[in-house]
């Protein structure tokens, strides 16, 4: 389980970069939502964006919100 600061923490942008190490096709991504505990940490809004190198990423490839819950969710790119 991955989660940022929260305890006295103001909420403020997070992102994950994910180094594929070569050009690849991506069609979706899929979320699974903290299962244990409360729904603290879920991730109900998203942005996505890709680069081939790292460094320029341009504008996002798709984004959304997901529901406040713990079901898995999948983003089409």
């Amino acid at each position: 389980m991955w989660h940022t600061n929260w305890n006295g923490c103001q909420r403020s942008e997070t992102w994950i970069t994910i180094d594929m190490k070569k050009e690849q096709n991506v069609a979706m991504l899929k979320y699974t939502p903290r299962q244990g505990g409360g729904t603290n940490g879920n991730i109900t809004a998203y942005e996505i964006y890709v680069s081939k190198d790292g460094q320029t990423w341009g504008e996002p490839v798709a984004t959304g919100t997901w529901a406040n819950n713990k079901c898995c969710e999948i983003c089409k790119i």
